[in-house]
């Protein structure tokens, strides 16, 4: 099914990136932010706020571009503010905040957006081929994930394991919190830019859709 193609992989890279940086989160705000456990708690309540804050405005930017390219800007956007994160030297709230709002970006868009894509092949499937294979389909989404999830936390423990982060140390080397703060910002970054070339090589834009319809 040519849709699956260009969608598995940008899935994968997707939730690959994703794994690194909500794996890698709790280490860079504790070493190199130097959060309480307190002000950790505060955060991912902020981070999940802010993912309920971009339900409406993925909604009206679907409905302006479709899902292909609402997936591609939200890359786009947090990918560069990550890196913005990493590159430019801001004070630590500034710091944070910044990276707060790029990171959740990040890792909460594919959980808003992605599942509607896997719908809209299914969808293509039935008419273009005549075939009901949604089940099929939709699992490939489940196995995707279980997959990026195991290559994500591996990688980022390989990471880790050879920049010398000690997990049962309180402080971490210099070596260590610069591979921690890259794992998290621009590391994945390099994961969503395979998700964004895959997207734009996927066909089914909200145009080719339309004329699927049309046509049937």
């Amino acid at each position: 099914l040519k849709p699956m193609r260009p969608l598995i992989v940008a899935s994968l890279s997707a939730l690959i990136g994703g794994t690194m940086i909500t794996a890698d989160m709790v280490y860079y705000l504790t070493f190199n932010l130097g959060m309480s456990a307190v002000g950790i708690s505060g955060f991912m309540l902020a981070k999940t706020l802010l993912g309920i804050v971009y339900i409406p405005i993925m909604a009206k930017m679907i409905a302006v571009t479709d899902r292909r390219d609402t997936l591609m800007i939200s890359y786009i956007i947090g990918s560069v503010g990550l890196c913005l994160s990493k590159l430019i030297d801001l004070p630590v709230m500034a710091d944070l905040a910044v990276y707060l709002l790029f990171a959740s970006i990040c890792t909460s868009i594919y959980w808003q957006v992605m599942p509607g894509v896997f719908y809209d092949v299914c969808e293509y499937d039935r008419i273009k081929n005549g075939r009901n294979r949604s089940a099929t389909i939709v699992s490939f989404q489940g196995l995707v994930e279980a997959l990026a999830a195991g290559i994500g936390g591996q990688l980022l423990g390989i990471i880790l394991e050879m920049a010398g982060f000690a997990g049962e140390s309180s402080a971490q080397s210099e070596t260590a919190q610069i591979w921690i703060e890259n794992s998290t910002t621009v590391l994945p970054v390099i994961f969503f830019v395979i998700t964004i070339i895959a997207l734009y090589k996927y066909p089914l834009d909200k145009r080719a859709y339309n004329e699927l319809f049309i046509i049937t």
